[in-house]
């Protein structure tokens, strides 16, 4: 791990399910939030920009050129900040469930999730993955949601060399405990921090337990979100010493 400082965030919010515009909107909203508080990337959850729509998915599919994203671009060219949006990647066939990364003066990054959830083949298709993100002298690995349910996913990018791994997820309440303590798993595992951007509230008929949250390499939670409001789960390191917060959204 390098010795400069990075601060990255999980944006914990509830979509407007099908609605682009409105979901764009308050991507920018919390963005702007984002920025006073000196984040340099920051995680959205899955399918942030659509909810998670299994059955409006093909309608609702985009493009990273959509000009209905114009706003995000403009937004991170102002404040400076890199940002993952989750979204349906339109495709031959069914949709991608996709991670867009943006930034001011970079190129894009579109992660596509690499294993899907039971009963989501039926809206969607698999992706490949995508390369590590290379950002502030760190090298950031993504995944999505179900991803992070196959132990080889997390071994890849540590393979890969990945020094933080990142995943935007949709995680009920009934989900919760299971699913992160693989997460902590990995970080004592594979030796890099982990976060987790999850939603809060309903989305697409499934309650999300929120309570995104940011691990030490040595498993040790940093930082956690509650369960029950929009916030931002924010980390920072400077130099090997990593500090949370959390910032309630308006």
């Amino acid at each position: 791990m390098s010795s400069t400082g990075i601060v990255i965030a999980a944006a914990q919010i509830t979509p407007v399910g099908h609605d682009i515009q409105a979901n764009v909107e308050r991507h920018v909203r919390v963005i702007e939030q984002a920025a006073r508080q000196g984040v340099d990337f920051l995680v959205f959850p899955e399918l942030s920009l659509t909810g998670y729509e299994r059955k409006t998915a093909s309608q609702n599919a985009l493009l990273p050129n959509d000009s209905r994203l114009v706003p995000l671009r403009k937004a991170t060219a102002q404040t400076g900040i890199s940002i993952l949006a989750g979204m349906p990647l339109s495709s031959t066939g069914k949709p991608l469930i996709a991670a867009l990364v943006i930034g001011a003066g970079r190129d894009d990054v579109l992660y596509t999730k690499r294993y899907l959830h039971e009963g989501e083949d039926q809206a969607f298709q698999a992706g490949s993955g995508g390369p590590l993100l290379l950002l502030e002298n760190e090298r950031i690995a993504l995944a999505i949601c179900a991803d992070t349910s196959h132990p080889e996913h997390a071994a890849s990018a540590a393979q890969a060399g990945a020094s933080l791994y990142v995943t935007s997820a949709l995680i009920t309440p009934g989900g919760f405990e299971a699913d992160t303590a693989q997460l902590r798993s990995y970080a004592q595992i594979h030796g890099f921090p982990v976060l987790l951007a999850n939603h809060v509230g309903e989305t697409g008929g499934w309650l999300a337990t929120g309570r995104s949250t940011f691990w030490l390499p040595d498993g040790e939670i940093v930082i956690q979100a509650p369960h029950d409001r929009e916030a931002l789960v924010i980390a920072s390191r400077n130099g090997y010493t990593w500090q949370g917060r959390v910032v309630l959204l308006s």
